[in-house]
């Protein structure tokens, strides 16, 4: 475990512990006053990392920077918190996390990479100070402020877990930018594995006829349950095998068997219940979604 103090902002690992924790499958926990960050040896070590590796880099930096009451304010505002988009500020701080590769050479300089991981990694932020009444527990949710293509700060909901003994919130985040915690008043979560018939929706835990598949490399989900456990309506027309999917004032469409725009693998019947790629989950319906390679799970957020 790494523990920075107050005035620190950066945790910087040696190339030499990296290739320790890869070759042991060890994870990392870097712990700073109201946070802590738990990298498991899928996370840190992503393709990215080893490739820099095989060029001697010195190592990598952690940043951590918790983000000034000031300028919170402002992120609050701009991402429009308490403004009609059903997210509600409980006072919990914010954070900016980075990630950035030391090169291996005379000035020891560092340089960006993507922040991408193989694994999610676990944030862990204390709300001790925060405002959380006992009804609003299960409305919590993990936030990312990243900025949209019209260069405007939006809120990404990440879901998550609070334990009410320690006052910290856990979620799980595939790459780094600025993290908080909100209020939502619409969330779903559901939690899947590969081969397993059980599906978690918000925590309630249901069994299911078919499991998540991965088929020719495609991480293949039952659409009905979980569209419905995101609160969308689905049809299904077997005269033509399509389905239609009912989110709020939208309509979508698709037909076993055909490519969805975009996305390379078709929509297929297993066992009469309709299986879809993950990432079509994602870019259909609007949800978040997290892979697990280490436990080949499933997180959907919405």
């Amino acid at each position: 475990m790494l523990i920075l103090s107050n005035t620190d902002e950066k945790a910087q690992i040696s190339s030499g512990i990296l290739e320790v924790l890869a070759k042991e499958s060890k994870s990392l926990t870097i712990q700073k006053e109201g946070i802590s960050l738990e990298f498991s040896p899928q996370s840190l070590i992503n393709q990215e990392i080893k490739d820099e590796l095989k060029e001697n880099i010195v190592g990598i930096e952690i940043g951590i920077k918790e983000i000034p009451a000031e300028e919170r304010a402002k992120i609050l505002a701009q991402a429009e918190i308490g403004q009609g988009n059903n997210f509600f500020d409980v006072g919990g701080r914010i954070f900016e996390l980075s990630m950035e590769v030391v090169l291996n050479n005379s000035q020891a300089s560092t340089g960006e990479i993507s922040n991408q991981f193989g694994d999610p990694v676990a944030v862990t932020i204390d709300l001790s100070d925060a405002k959380i009444a006992e009804e609003d527990i299960s409305k919590l949710t993990g936030i990312r402020y990243e900025k949209n293509e019209n260069d405007l700060i939006v809120a990404i909901k990440l879901g998550g877990v609070y334990n009410p003994d320690t006052k910290k919130f856990t979620f799980y985040t595939d790459k780094f930018s600025m993290y908080g915690v909100l209020k939502s008043q619409e969330l779903k979560q559901v939690n899947l594995k590969i081969g397993e018939k059980i599906i978690k929706v918000n925590e309630v835990v249901k069994h299911i006829d078919v499991a998540p598949a991965i088929i020719n490399n495609r991480t293949m989900v039952p659409l009905r349950v979980v569209a419905e456990g995101l609160g969308t309506e689905v049809e299904w027309i077997s005269s033509n095998k399509t389905v239609n999917i009912k989110i709020k004032d939208q309509s979508l469409n698709m037909v076993i068997g055909k490519t969805i725009p975009g996305i390379d693998s078709p929509p297929v019947l297993t066992n009469n219940r309709v299986l879809v790629p993950i990432r079509y989950i994602s870019e259909s319906l609007g949800a978040h979604v997290m892979w697990f390679s280490s436990t080949q799970s499933v997180h959907i957020v919405l």
